[in-house]
């Protein structure tokens, strides 16, 4: 019986120790004096899903006829990209990612998901990055 009693006690506090939460943890130091490597991604390119390899590939998965957008966000100093590959959906659920393509969090859904917490409001204005459609004249 107390074996049964630490496994449900313990079990949730194993799995909360390994979440992965989107980001990134390493800064590039491996404890040597080294600088850390260069930032190759270009997140902050013109155009960005030209010159990122996993944004491009995003882009080309989408079925015909179905809306899709890319947006991109910068907060202090790092970009982040949200992704809406059903756009005008009622119950469509959006991932924003990291530069790197770390999942940060995502938003909708039937439930009404919310796992950004104040992240647009710290973020400020988005830069659209990607349509694959002509948005009505004025958005």
């Amino acid at each position: 019986m107390f074996r049964y009693l630490i496994i449900v006690f313990a079990m949730p506090l194993l799995m909360a120790a390994s979440c992965n939460t989107g980001t990134t943890t390493n800064n590039g130091n491996n404890g040597d004096d080294e600088e850390p490597p260069a930032n190759t991604l270009k997140c902050d390119a013109a155009d960005p899903v030209a010159d990122v390899a996993w944004l491009k590939a995003m882009t080309e998965g989408i079925p015909a006829g179905v809306k899709a957008e890319i947006t991109r966000y910068e907060l202090d100093g790092a970009y982040f990209f949200l992704y809406n590959n059903c756009v005008g959906c009622a119950d469509g659920m959006v991932t924003l990612y990291t530069c790197d393509q770390g999942k940060k969090c995502t938003m909708g859904g039937i439930a009404g998901v919310n796992t950004c917490g104040d992240f647009f409001d710290r973020a400020g204005e988005p830069t659209f990055t990607w349509r694959n459609y002509e948005p009505a004249p004025g958005k």
